[in-house]
């Protein structure tokens, strides 16, 4: 009897922890429009825009590939300085996953960029090596209507294609409308 009640408080545990987990993936509230800002459509400042992509290989031997951007080109930040700034609207002041699709085939360790929002340092932002366009995410504070974002070179260095916006999950955001239904199958008694 004492197993099967804790084999139960286990189930009821998991059970609850894969609720919250489920209902927000990957920490974002659901969105039903999803607008993407191309970075070569921002002010370009030292960097390079470019039209189309290329697979090259780089100094470590390793083949990488721009090819296939999102929108009609991306931005090359090409050193510490380099800056690409876009303007975006958002509905509603708060914290936004800010979700950059980057290509980083430089340095096989990392490279890292500031992020200013509004004229205002946010921190910085850290870019994996990758050999193909990927997506990165970072936290930012936003205010109602016209924001500018700005990503500036500190180590450059850095392909950027573009990004999307949506609401951050914190503690004091509603629940969502529909919970997900678990399917679970217990063990008990057998």
């Amino acid at each position: 009897m004492r197993k099967q009640k804790r084999q139960l408080s286990v189930l009821l545990a998991s059970a609850v922890a894969m609720t919250t987990l489920l209902s927000f993936p990957g920490g974002a509230v659901s969105s039903d429009t999803l607008t993407t800002y191309e970075f070569e459509q921002g002010v370009i400042d030292r960097a390079k825009q470019y039209d189309a992509g290329w697979t090259e290989t780089n100094d470590a031997g390793d083949t990488y590939d721009c090819t296939d951007p999102t929108g009609s080109g991306f931005v090359y930040l090409t050193d510490k300085g380099s800056s690409v700034t876009c303007t975006v609207e958002v509905k509603k002041a708060g914290l936004y996953n800010m979700n950059i699709r980057y290509l980083q085939p430089n340095d096989t360790n990392k490279k890292v960029q500031y992020l200013n929002i509004n004229g205002s340092n946010q921190g910085e932002v850290t870019f994996p090596y990758n050999l193909k366009w990927s997506e990165i995410t970072t936290l930012v504070t936003l205010r109602e209507g016209s924001n500018s974002i700005e990503l500036k070179g500190y180590w450059g260095y850095t392909y950027l294609d573009s990004f999307t916006l949506t609401p951050a999950f914190t503690m004091f955001s509603p629940p969502p409308k529909e919970p997900p239904t678990l399917n679970m199958v217990s063990s008990l008694g057998r």
